[in-house]
């Protein structure tokens, strides 16, 4: 509020009645009308002051909010590959399992339809193609393990 405007409204209205004279009460309530009125934009200029502060704090903490939310959107994502790439990994060992167990009733299908074997022979066959069987189960399980290994090392070098 600038000085002239307090001026403005606290100076008497021109009066046509120069011998009139206002008394000294009216004087004092127009006295306290503009200190009233300068108080009142003083305050409410502080009150701005005092919203634009509270606006100013708050701005750091709606950033990191945002920040975070970004980072939890990120966390997701990335766990969404994770999961993802296990799922293939898993899917995969299943299916090749499958096929070891196919290979292997094939492989016994095949020995039966020969001669009959004695107790021994299929004792020693048997063991023979679970021997065959266990090893190429280890094989690939030290495959897939690597091979999840470094899938998880990707994701986790994307993430960094």
């Amino acid at each position: 509020m600038k000085i002239q405007d307090l001026f403005a409204t606290t100076s008497p209205t021109p009066t046509t009645k120069i011998a009139e004279e206002t008394p000294p009460q009216e004087s004092t309530s127009l006295l306290e009308t503009a200190v009233q009125s300068t108080l009142a934009a003083v305050a409410s200029e502080q009150t701005k002051l005092a919203a634009q502060r509270a606006a100013a704090k708050a701005t750091p903490a709606s950033d990191l909010e945002k920040l975070a939310a970004e980072l939890v959107e990120a966390s997701a994502t990335q766990n969404l590959k994770l999961s993802q790439a296990m799922g293939r990994a898993f899917g995969d060992g299943l299916l090749e399992r499958i096929a070891q167990h196919e290979q292997m009733a094939a492989k016994l299908a095949s020995a039966n339809t020969g001669p009959e074997l004695s107790r021994e022979e299929e004792a020693a066959l048997y063991n023979q193609f679970t021997q065959e069987w266990t090893q190429a189960l280890h094989t690939k399980t030290a495959e897939h393990y690597l091979h999840g290994q470094n899938l998880i090392a990707q994701l986790l070098g994307l993430g960094a």
